[in-house]
């Protein structure tokens, strides 16, 4: 704001509104970013056969269900992840897929996520804090750091068992940069913290404004 001269007192209207867009950049990524994305991925990781069929079908069955109607060019591509990682070109990304995927679901997490979450033999590590079982699965989002404004989804399970739930119950936790699930259940979620969160103000003391 450009004013004549400097202002001798600041007065606050309770009653002013005003609409700021902000870049999804600047927030915490989030699943929901992944679904509002105009152009999305599922990549594919996980171990699926006739005899025994992976929970993770389920994610993909809802998504064929909803984008039934809509033009063939406008619906979620659906293809199994390549042996180098490489992602679509454009768009958010959402990966599916458990431990005989994890060297390259890791590799993903390690170029969008650094080190806020990692995988292991053992289990999962988020925000510093290892967690280890059977019945672990972990959904996490971060920022494409070649895409601004687009993000990659993981959803990786420790077991078929431990995404039973989970997929069936995805797209309801699509606020939270992460979430740890527990034998089906949220143990842990949160957001990542952004540079944005934090903010300095100085009072020059010799200076004053009222």
């Amino acid at each position: 704001m450009t004013l004549p001269a400097r202002p001798i007192a600041i007065d606050l209207d309770p009653d002013f509104m005003a609409f700021r867009r902000i870049p999804r950049q600047s927030l915490s990524p989030v699943l929901n970013h992944y679904v509002t994305d105009r152009q999305r991925s599922v990549l594919t990781a996980f171990t699926d056969e006739p005899d025994h069929p992976s929970p993770f079908r389920d994610v993909i069955a809802r998504i064929e269900t909803q984008e039934r109607q809509k033009p063939v060019g406008d619906r979620t591509a659906i293809v199994a992840l390549a042996q180098d990682g490489l992602l679509p070109q454009e768009g958010s990304v959402l990966v599916l897929g458990g431990p005989e995927s994890r060297q390259r679901i890791q590799a993903i997490l390690a170029t969008h996520c650094g080190k806020r979450a990692t995988l292991s033999e053992r289990g999962v590590t988020v925000m510093g804090t290892p967690h280890e079982g059977p019945g672990l699965a972990l959904l996490v989002s971060c920022h494409r750091v070649d895409r601004p404004g687009s993000v990659v989804t993981v959803l990786y399970a420790a077991t078929p068992q431990a995404v039973t739930k989970v997929a069936r119950l995805l797209f309801f936790y699509g606020w939270n940069s992460f979430v740890l699930f527990k034998d089906g259940a949220a143990a842990v979620r949160g957001e990542w913290p952004l540079a944005s969160d934090r903010m300095e103000v100085r009072l020059d003391a010799s200076n004053p404004i009222r």
